[in-house]
């Protein structure tokens, strides 16, 4: 409300009570200005209150909604053809029989887009066929803004998504294997102007390469910049980690907070091993240039 003619300050309350007579006891002072908001102190008329390439969360939302701007542009949500492929693969609800796993990696990179404020398809899990790949991945690149394919990225025989995509319009692969670890057997490529993104089957290989390598990839499809969701956290490193020069590494690490200081702890595992995911919070990138980072150095921890 407004403050009343000759008012400058509102005393909260609480701090006064009604005596017997009537009066109003006030128990402590309060200063010119305290508790009260002056026009103009939130925004200025012709302030900015969200730039180009923000995605609109809760904060935005209800700074334009105090301001009374109902309308803005925005950028078309992206849908995304998300893909698992793999004869060795079942739906997570089927029973296991030999030779066989769960398929995650479909619903770990659905829930990974969603979380960028993307929509996704999910499509049939995928048999190593190429003919039927082939054809799902072409009623996808029709329907959607970008492929993702989790699985047959790979030089295996029955990896075939670099095939597929090679087969699914120009120019097709521009990149087949990256120097990182995990990830390396990545695939990326653009086919009739929509970018086609191959995964690693191993599940943290693919959620690495993931949020190093296709989340940027949609953000910048959505004009956002990738450093507007990454949370990073300065830690100082519990042990020795090795690494071989000319590769970027991606060491999944546990933060532990005593007191002011920040550490992190290495999280060992291979890259097919959900449980590392779950036992650590984020991540150290080792650059390519570098053969290791040592105990007590000062880290970035990407954080989940």
């Amino acid at each position: 409300g407004m403050l009343a003619d000759g008012a400058d300050a509102v005393l909260m309350i609480e701090n006064t009570s009604i005596s017997k007579t009537g009066l109003i006891e006030v128990f402590r002072q309060v200063a010119p200005g305290e508790n009260t908001i002056q026009r103009g102190e939130d925004y200025l008329p012709g302030a900015v209150i969200a730039e180009a390439g923000k995605i609109i969360d809760s904060n935005i939302l209800g700074s334009l909604l105090s301001a009374g701007v109902l309308d803005i542009d925005v950028t078309k949500r992206l849908n995304v053809a998300v893909f698992s492929s793999g004869d060795e693969l079942v739906a997570p609800d089927q029973l296991l029989t030999a030779g066989k796993v769960r398929d995650i990696n479909l619903y770990m990179i659905k829930t990974m887009v969603e979380e960028l404020g993307m929509d996704t398809t999910l499509f049939p899990l995928l048999p190593d066929d190429f003919e039927i790949q082939l054809a799902e991945a072409t009623k996808a690149l029709s329907e959607c803004d970008a492929i993702v394919f989790s699985a047959g990225s790979s030089v295996s025989g029955r990896d075939l998504t670099a095939k597929v995509f090679e087969s699914l319009g120009s120019p097709g692969i521009l990149v087949h294997g990256l120097s990182i670890k995990p990830g390396k057997p990545t695939i990326l490529g653009i086919c009739n102007e929509k970018p086609v993104i191959g995964l690693p089957g191993n599940p943290v290989s693919a959620v690495t390469v993931f949020k190093e390598v296709a989340r940027p990839i949609l953000l910048h499809m959505m004009g956002v910049s990738d450093k507007s969701v990454r949370t990073v956290s300065r830690c100082q490193l519990a042990s020795d980690v090795s690494s071989s020069s000319g590769r970027t590494d991606y060491v999944r690490v546990k933060v532990v907070i005593q007191g002011n200081q920040s550490t992190a702890i290495p999280v060992y595992g291979k890259s097919n091993l959900i449980s590392t995911m779950v036992k650590s919070d984020g991540y150290v990138v080792i650059p390519s240039e570098s053969d290791g980072i040592y105990q007590g150095d000062l880290v970035d921890v990407l954080l989940d």
